[in-house]
Order: structure tokens, then C-alpha cells, then sequence
């Protein structure tokens, strides 16, 4: 039916699966430049605009009301899109005072922060939008002159232009991923995160809970990420300074101590800056919820919502609330315990490490005597008791 589709591309069966499900629609009897001919034509490599990747992305999440909306202002074509955005609070660069840009090619990063967005109903990063694209499997970006996938910020190519082909494969895999991780009910809890209900003990408590962590994470980007006497060395420790270069027993020795006493093991695993600085302060934040909470000294607070609301604390409580920050901003969380402490650990990359010191967990040799996993993983795969991994059945 498309003179210019072709069999064993990238975006073969992403382009069929976008024009069955009518989010994308071919050039019907218009001239092939490359034959002369009027042909139907796709258009693969044609670059997309703002207005109309919206109105690609509007068909996918929300149909009925991109058709059923009507324009404030019927003179302005993507009127629609835009008033639809608005509402979402999409992170546009054209908006109803500034229409030129919804005729201008989008890029790739604008495109990837409208998506993500779109996915977290509320406005990321475009650095936390790329992290999203890796980790949803939604892209693996460009590949190095090795042939390799890095999938680093900028190999994802932010300023590249998104193609026709592009807007196809990247929907295509994002359904993907939400078919894969559609929420489950557990307990006759429905959750958010994998099968972690967090300990509460009904919808209710979960729903509160969940509210709370939320609220909470919005102050995120609004404060430092490490504040107090000793803020720049941590700053300073990232950057590659020692505590080796001051005088011992001096106040920049110190700072610095305090530094790598905090970070050492992040760094040494190579784990990004921007992913240290946003654990960092997920770990402070749940720590300054959990500051007014009384240990009964029972061991009978044991979820989330004993923290939270009830102001009950004990190591499983608290654990609990690690993961759940953690886990609503994407990160892959589990719960560690023996008879008598559990402690909550993050998967940054493919290393764990325990939330409240940092410290880097090393699942090849095991666990210790008497020492098992409370709760699984986010993502559904098994540790078993080896520290070998086994994948969840899709």
C-alpha cells in the first residue's frame, strides 16, 4: 500500500503496528521525489513537529477526548493539542502565546520530557525523561563507534530531530512496557510499584501512604540536595576532590571525610552524579518524615502507614518508607532482614546498595546466616538465597 515501506528495518513493524492502531496515517497520492511516480507514501526519515507528535501521542493515551474536544480557537489547527496539554501540563515549547514552535521539528529530549511527563503526570527532567526511555526499555539510544549502547544522557541524542520512524518504535515499546507492568493486585491491594504493598494492611492505608510519598517527592528539585556545614564537600567529593589534600583534624578534612564516608561506595561503582545526588536526597527526605515517629520498643510497626500517619517507628516501618520514595521515582527497591533488623536497599544501574548508609551490597556472595529477602525486588526478578537472579516470568 506504501511504495516507500520496506521489510527489515528498525521501524518495520513499529510503523505497521502505529498505522493499525491509527496513530500515525500515510501521505495518500502524493509524488515520490525519489521515483516521480504519485504514489502512498510513509515518510519514515520526515522529521515530526511539536503539534503533531502531541496529536500522535493524544491518539495513543487519550482518543476519545482528542476527538471529542472542541477548539477555543477554531483558527488555530492544533488548538485541540495544545489545550490538551495544557491540561496535562505537558512541558511544551509552544503554547497559545507562542505558536510558531508547534511548527517547528521537535527533538528527541522535548520529545522524551513530554512523554515522560505525560507517563508520571508531572513535569521531569529532560535528564530524568532520558532515564526513563533506558530503563521502560523504550530505547537504547545511539549506539558509540564501538557498536556498543551506552545509553548515557548523551548518547540518547537530545538535540536530534525525532524522525516519523522514531515516534513509531518509541510508542510501540512504550505500550510494550505498560502492558508488561500493568498494576497488580495484592492482598486486594492494588499497587503502584511491582507487588510492594509497603506493609499496609488495606487500599485505604495504601492510598494514604502513597499520597504522602507524592506530596513529599515534589520538593525534589525545589531544594539542595545535601544541605549543611559540610554541603560543598559533598559537592567537592563528586568533582574528584580528598580529604588527603587538607591537614588532618582541619575543618576541610572533615568536610571531606564526612563526604566519603557518605559516598564512597557510589562512587567507586562509577554511579552517576545526577543519580547520587537524587538518592541522596530521596534518603534525607524519608529521613525528615521519620523524625517524629516514636519506637514502642514492641516490633510491632511494621508497614509504611505505621510511620506515616500512625508515627510508630521500627526498622521494617522505616524500610518500608524508604521504598516507597524510591520506588515512585523509578528505582528498583528491595527489603533485606534477619530475626532482628531489616534494612531497605536501591538498585542504581546493576549494583544494590543499602539506603540509609550507601553502602554497596555484593549479592555474589550471598547472604549471611539467618539473613533473607522481606520483600522482592520492585521490578518482579527473584534473589535467591545465592545473590544469583532469577528473571520474573512475563
Amino acid at each position: 500500500m506504501y511504495a516507500d515501506y520496506k521489510d527489515g528495518q528498525y521501524w518495520s513493524e513499529p510503523m505497521l503496528w502505529a498505522l493499525d492502531k491509527g496513530l500515525i496515517t500515510g501521505y495518500m497520492n502524493v509524488k515520490n521525489p525519489k521515483t516521480g511516480k504519485v504514489e502512498n507514501l510513509l515518510k519514515p526519515m520526515d522529521t515530526l513537529t511539536e503539534g503533531q507528535f502531541l496529536t500522535i501521542l493524544f491518539r495513543y493515551l487519550y482518543p476519545d477526548e482528542l476527538k471529542n474536544t472542541k477548539p477555543k480557537d477554531p483558527k488555530f489547527d492544533l488548538s485541540v493539542v495544545y489545550q490538551m496539554a495544557e491540561k496535562y501540563k505537558l512541558p511544551t515549547k509552544a503554547n497559545f502565546k507562542n505558536r510558531a514552535d508547534a511548527y517547528k521539528p521537535i527533538s528527541r529530549g522535548t520529545m522524551a520530557q513530554i512523554l515522560a511527563s505525560a507517563h508520571y503526570k508531572k513535569v521531569v527532567t529532560e535528564k530524568d525523561a532520558v532515564k526513563f526511555m533506558y530503563d521502560a526499555k523504550i530505547t537504547n539510544g545511539y549506539p558509540d563507534k564501538n557498536g556498543k549502547y551506552p545509553k548515557t544522557y548523551e548518547s540518547f541524542g537530545v538535540k536530534e530531530k525525532l524522525l516519523r520512524a522514531h515516534i513509531a518504535v518509541f510508542l510501540k515499546n512504550y505500550d510494550t512496557y505498560l502492558q508488561n507492568n500493568k498494576k497488580q493486585v495484592v492482598n486486594g491491594i492494588t499497587v503502584d510499584y511491582g507487588r510492594h504493598t509497603y506493609g499496609v494492611k488495606n487500599q485505604a492505608e495504601y492510598n494514604k501512604v502513597m499520597e504522602i510519598v507524592r506530596n513529599e517527592l515534589k520538593r525534589l528539585d525545589k531544594e539542595p540536595w545535601v544541605d549543611g556545614r559540610y554541603a560543598k564537600y559533598f559537592d567537592m567529593y563528586l568533582d574528584g576532590v580528598r580529604k588527603e589534600k587538607y591537614k588532618v583534624g582541619s575543618l576541610d578534612y572533615r568536610g571531606m571525610f564526612q563526604a566519603e564516608q557518605a559516598l564512597k561506595d557510589l562512587v567507586d561503582k562509577k554511579v552517576s552524579k545526577e543519580d547520587i545526588k537524587k538518592v541522596y536526597k530521596i534518603k534525607t527526605i524519608s529521613n525528615e518524615l521519620l523524625q517524629d515517629t516514636d519506637d514502642p520498643r514492641n516490633g510491632k510497626p511494621e508497614s509504611a502507614y505505621d510511620a506515616l500517619v500512625n508515627k510508630l517507628s521500627d526498622c521494617d516501618s522505616d524500610a518500608q518508607v524508604y521504598s516507597a520514595l524510591l520506588d515512585a521515582m523509578g528505582y528498583n527497591t528491595m527489603i533485606l532482614a534477619d530475626e532482628d533488623h531489616a534494612d531497605a536497599f536501591v538498585q542504581i544501574g546493576s549494583h544494590w546498595f543499602e539506603v540509609q548508609s550507601l553502602r554497596y551490597l555484593d549479592l555474589s556472595k550471598g547472604f549471611e546466616e539467618g539473613e533473607y529477602v522481606k520483600v522482592q525486588p520492585t521490578n518482579g526478578d527473584i534473589i535467591n538465597k545465592d545473590g544469583t537472579v532469577t528473571k520474573a516470568k512475563k
